[in-house]
């Protein structure tokens, strides 16, 4: 009568224990080392994302910036135009011309002094407006006097700052 080995005790056994254990060896091998860089991988891509957040939010940040920018530089560009129309308005006007071709005639300095105050309180603007004659010197003006209640008050003439010693 034969007896009955154990599966692992007969050669059968022993040869296809040897077999397993040298098939399964490479195959742990190459799991662990496709694992690893799986996961060298999953850090690579974690940390591109990163970069790639960071630099939208940004890129993101700095664009809506600089349409705040491009706005403003437009509105401060419209304002100034406008004030710019505005004293190129008051330097045509024939009260001022007149009396810059001819300030020795008190009536047109007295009509330019009126034309500019009424001006200053229309348009708050303005501190100062002179009129000058050829050489430079100042003929006719109107400036803004500050009052202790922060209110302006428009007044004819040239300003105290413009007058010579």
């Amino acid at each position: 009568m034969a007896k009955n080995r154990s599966f692992f005790k007969s050669l059968r056994g022993k040869l296809s224990l040897q077999m397993l254990l040298i098939s399964l060896i490479p195959i742990i091998i190459i799991g662990l080392l496709v694992n690893l860089s799986m996961s060298d991988a999953e850090n690579q891509a974690s940390d591109s994302v990163d970069e790639a957040r960071v630099a939208l939010e940004s890129d993101t940040i700095g664009a809506h910036l600089a349409k705040q920018a491009k706005q403003m530089s437009n509105t401060m560009e419209t304002w100034m135009s406008a004030r710019s129309a505005q004293a190129r308005a008051y330097a045509v006007s024939p009260v001022v011309t007149t009396v810059a071709a001819d300030a020795s005639n008190e009536v047109y300095v007295g009509a330019a002094n009126t034309f500019l105050m009424d001006q200053l309180s229309i348009n708050p603007y303005f501190a100062v407006v002179t009129v000058t004659d050829a050489t430079g010197m100042a003929v006719a003006g109107a400036f803004s006097a500050p009052q202790s209640d922060r209110t302006i008050i428009p007044m004819a003439g040239i300003s105290p700052q413009l007058m010579a010693p």
